[in-house]
């Protein structure tokens, strides 16, 4: 869940970074955002239903992140659509989308990955190892079958204090807790500094939010990444392996990253540049959020994201045109009219161009622009298009006007003196 939307109000995780305007600029933009293959809120992973009507567990397959990839790409088959203007991606995502980039060429305008890798090394495995060993000790985990017992709660909560760990740096906790206190109160072992009580608290939010085994599955899959392929001696090589990524490359690094330290970055930058590539950005930000920037600092990540997608070569700019030519031919023709049906119909047929259809996200674009008011703003009217028209990709006139009486209910009246 990266934004709110019409179909889920909850503040997403990149709720900063997605909208009109924002890095990720949905005037111009459809942000496509999955669930991983092996998560447990949408795609099929180990708590999904085995063809026998039991949670897959213990017998769910290993998979790959070019598994989760892949997939992803058999979505986009699915919804038609061959080519994206870029892949984006942050951590793990971050490392899907530079083997996006790698392994699916011709399907990927442009890419950015920010504190990620090319191949996974020890130090991140390690707490990873760590996550799974708390989880797995836990007498509740039952080897992963638990979904008709106890959860391993305890387990869980323990791995996401150690992943908490690794997602921030040292000199943000000096900075924020310190030695601090809960109390003066040194009786027994429990909550006696504020740091203690934070870590506490983010493991406690995972239970009951997150599947352990999903964790277990993922994080295994990130171990084992790596984009090398052999090079002419049959040696794995990253520059071998990123030869087919030549498109425009933002890279991100952070210094105070603890999980994936920024000469991971660097080397995704410096092997991209060895293999040819002639168009690779990389920035080094010096951010005590550590592994977090990516969510916390839109500041610093975002006009660099937002630049990187909307530049030339390969930019928005043949975008921004197309908008701009049929919204002036849209205000040629709704100029001086104050019916809303009447402003619906020159609106479509603006769009139309002579065609008996409209693509459904250029009409609810259109719509909020021209149609928007006091009673009547832009996540009700994208409300009332997921209401009525849902996955239908074209709009006919007729079904578009019937909507007018949505549009219109609850909408304040003109005051005409």
């Amino acid at each position: 869940h990266a934004s709110s939307n019409a179909g889920n109000r909850a503040k997403g995780w990149w709720e900063d970074f997605i909208g009109p305007g924002k890095t990720l600029d949905t005037r111009i933009f459809f942000v496509i955002c999955t669930n991983n293959l092996g998560g447990c809120y949408g795609s099929t992973g180990p708590s999904s239903l085995h063809p026998d009507g039991k949670p897959y567990g213990s017998r769910f397959p290993r998979f790959e992140v070019y598994d989760q990839v892949a997939a992803q790409f058999k979505l986009l088959d699915y919804l038609g659509i061959n080519k994206v203007h870029a892949a984006v991606g942050a951590s793990l995502g971050g490392m899907q989308s530079t083997c996006a980039a790698s392994r699916f060429p011709d399907r990927v305008g442009k890419f950015v990955t920010i504190s990620a890798c090319a191949k996974s090394f020890p130090g991140s495995m390690a707490f990873r190892h760590a996550q799974r060993s708390a989880i797995m000790t836990d007498p509740h985990w039952n080897n992963g079958d638990y979904y008709d017992g106890v959860l391993p709660e305890n387990g869980l909560r323990l791995a996401r204090e150690i992943g908490t760990i690794t997602y921030r740096s040292g000199k943000e906790w000096q900075d924020r807790f310190g030695q601090g206190r809960l109390s003066e109160d040194r009786n027994g072992l429990q909550h006696e500094f504020q740091i203690e009580k934070y870590l506490s608290h983010q493991g406690k939010k995972w239970v009951n939010n997150y599947d352990p085994n999903s964790m277990l599955w993922i994080s295994k899959a990130m171990d084992g990444f790596t984009l090398e392929l052999p090079d002419k001696h049959g040696k794995p090589c990253l520059k071998a392996g990123l030869a087919a990524a030549m498109q425009p490359a933002l890279v991100i690094g952070v210094q105070h990253d603890v999980l994936f330290p920024v000469w991971q970055q660097k080397e995704i930058a410096d092997s991209l540049r060895a293999a040819g590539n002639k168009s690779v950005v990389y920035y080094e930000l010096d951010s005590t959020y550590g592994h977090d920037t990516f969510l916390l600092n839109q500041i610093t990540i975002g006009p660099a994201v937002k630049g990187h997608l909307e530049q030339e070569p390969g930019g928005a700019q043949h975008l921004w045109e197309e908008k701009a030519a049929t919204f002036h031919d849209i205000l040629q023709e709704v100029g001086g009219l104050t019916s809303v049906p009447d402003m619906m119909r020159c609106i479509f047929r603006a769009l139309a161009k002579g065609s008996d259809t409209v693509p459904q996200h250029e009409l609810l674009y259109a719509t909020r622009l021209f149609l928007a008011a006091d009673g009547l703003h832009d996540q009700r009217i994208d409300g009332i298009f997921k209401q009525k028209f849902r996955s239908q990709k074209q709009v006919s006139m007729k079904e578009f006007l019937e909507i007018r009486e949505d549009l219109t209910s609850g909408a304040p009246e003109t005051y005409l003196p």
